[in-house]
């Protein structure tokens, strides 16, 4: 049996602790995008888009749409396959707007999915 010296269990650590971080900042943040409107009689400022990456149960990340009319982007999105999620944050129980799925659905299995490409944009991502 051979045995393993200080040095070199401290050589294997350091190793992979630079994998890890070359890892992680890799796959951290991409570079695609969801863009849309958000339309409706008087759109509050507590709307908020989020997308959901498929094989992830949250969300990777969301955006307040701004301005008339109301435009949101998403960012930061790396390569795959998401769901995006409308609805109101701060809303008591006399809200006007329904939370939903892209395209109307009231299920994320029901939703239609956005596939992305590294560095690909989705336009016309849009909810009323």
């Amino acid at each position: 049996m051979h045995r393993f010296g200080p040095r070199f269990v401290l050589a294997a650590l350091a190793a992979l602790a630079l994998l890890g971080l070359a890892t992680s900042s890799a796959s951290a943040a991409g570079t695609a995008s969801i863009k849309g409107t958000v339309s409706g009689s008087a759109v509050p400022s507590t709307v908020e888009v989020c997308a959901y990456r498929e094989d992830h149960a949250g969300p990777i990340s969301c955006a307040n749409p701004s301005g008339s009319p109301a435009e949101y982007e998403v960012t930061g999105l790396s390569a795959g396959t998401y769901f995006v999620f409308f609805h109101s944050t701060g809303c008591s129980s006399t809200c006007q707007y329904v939370p939903q799925w892209y395209e109307g659905a009231l299920r994320r299995a029901d939703a239609k999915p956005i596939v992305l490409s590294e560095g690909g944009q989705a336009t016309g991502i849009d909810a009323s």
